[in-house]
């Protein structure tokens, strides 16, 4: 027997309200709660299904919640059968979040113990990584796949766990003495809107036998083959499977994806870490961690919607040409105190990195040159003021250099110190000449 044990979905088409008339359930009787969900402070409840509504960020947003309790109370009490149901629901949802689909074997054709160990050994072939296999007092239950991947599947003692649930020591010895093994699919977002697409031209057998020959396999271990995929399947599970047709879930570049999908998981799912990035790293140095810290790999459906809109709408169709960038070392002159380019300098002081500039070597003023760092900037940029090119030379010494410290002054108050450190040295500079003279003259 299958059956579809779990339904949620968000839509932002249709109204609370007029969720119980799509169910057909609107003859019967649904209770108002406040009891809040995640962000959803209302719900209208009706025997397993819940409706939540009045999300403060997301006022249109209705997220409908059907637990396996809620689909036995839609076989029962609705006028609709799951198919029509679910078409009805690909039309209004905004996402299919979860969807379940359960075969209940009481016949004895999957034994819960053989499959905790044939798991536990690894000996099964499928598209999973990962798996667990854990035995409580609540029976065995094994899961292969992640609980958070958009596809995974459960096989449980299910007679064992109503019987932990139940407080009747009658009906708790009835259940244990049962076989009740249950085989779960569950499904998340572009799965599930996949399985319900199939469910539209399949019966729910064919698609699930489908999906478990294209998903999952147990196999027999072989001595003489070293590749896993090789060997032949249990018996066992090839009765449970009954089918040779393979369906597939996954649809490539994902038809359905849009740009309106990518931002609402973008805006809503990460919006308050980007912004945080954002605030703390500043946009800039957001944009080059995410440009070299996110997967190289783009998805098909990323892809798709980059070919479909192109680049950013507001880039200009004709960019000016970039600007090559050049270093040009900058000395600093031990005269005038002013950084030039090196063309600026004498031969013999360019070659020892620093001296005397050519405007003051052209008045006759040329002291002991001394070492200084070069500065690199790069030519298409606007240097600072500091980095002095174009002051014309001028014959009056004096007068140059005081033109010069106003004319930085004018644009940096704070070279008052340097202006004041430059007429010291120049004092004792002076000072210098001048015993050097006098000795001369002696």
């Amino acid at each position: 027997m299958i059956l579809f044990d779990w339904l949620s979905f968000t839509t932002t088409k249709v109204k609370a309200e007029e969720i119980a008339d799509i169910f057909d359930l609107g003859h019967v009787e649904w209770v108002t709660s406040h009891k809040k969900a995640h962000d959803y402070p209302v719900k209208y409840y009706f025997d397993g299904i819940n409706i939540h509504f009045g999300n403060e960020r997301h006022e249109d947003m209705v997220w409908v919640e059907m637990s396996g309790k809620g689909c036995r109370a839609f076989d029962k009490h609705s006028t609709s059968n799951w198919k029509e149901l679910l078409s009805k629901v690909l039309k209004i949802a905004h996402n299919i979040t979860r969807l379940d689909v359960a075969f209940d074997d009481k016949t004895g054709l999957l034994d819960i113990i053989t499959i905790f160990h044939e798991t536990y050994k690894r000996n099964w072939v499928g598209r999973f990584d990962s798996f667990s296999s854990l035995m409580t007092d609540k029976g065995v239950t094994v899961e292969i796949g992640s609980p958070s991947s958009d596809i995974m599947f459960r096989i449980y003692d299910k007679a064992a766990e109503q019987a932990h649930k139940s407080d009747d020591k009658v009906q708790k010895e009835e259940l244990l003495s049962q076989h009740w093994v249950r085989f779960e699919m569950q499904f998340r977002d572009g799965r599930a809107k996949n399985f319900i697409q199939k469910f539209m031209t399949h019966s729910v057998g064919e698609l699930f036998g489908g999906v478990l020959n294209n998903y999952l396999r147990f196999v027999a271990p072989s001595k003489s083959e070293t590749n896993k995929s090789r060997w032949q399947s249990r018996k066992w599970w090839t009765k449970f499977v009954n089918t040779t047709e393979k369906i597939e879930l996954w649809s490539k570049g994902d038809e359905n994806y849009s740009l309106e999908k990518c931002e609402n998981y973008v805006y809503k799912q990460g919006g308050n870490a980007i912004s945080t990035l954002i605030t703390v790293k500043g946009i800039e140095q957001f944009q080059k961690d995410l440009i070299q810290k996110k997967s190289p790999k783009v998805n098909e459906k990323y892809q798709s919607l980059i070919s479909e809109y192109g680049e950013f709408a507001e880039k200009p169709k004709s960019e000016p040409p970039q600007a090559v960038t050049k270093s040009v070392y900058m000395y600093r002159c031990d005269s005038c105190g002013l950084y030039k380019s090196e063309d600026e300098f004498g031969v013999h002081t360019r070659s020892q990195g620093a001296g005397t500039c050519r405007d003051c070597m052209a008045v006759g003023y040329s002291p002991p040159p001394l070492i200084s760092e070069p500065v690199t900037v790069s030519p298409h940029e606007q240097p600072p003021l500091k980095y002095n090119f174009g002051l014309p030379p001028t014959l009056d010494r004096q007068a140059g250099f005081d033109k010069r410290a106003e004319e930085q002054l004018a644009y940096n108050p704070s070279y008052d110190n340097w202006y004041e450190r430059e007429l010291k040295k120049r004092k004792e500079h002076k000072k210098r000449q001048e015993r050097k003279r006098n000795v001369h003259d002696s």
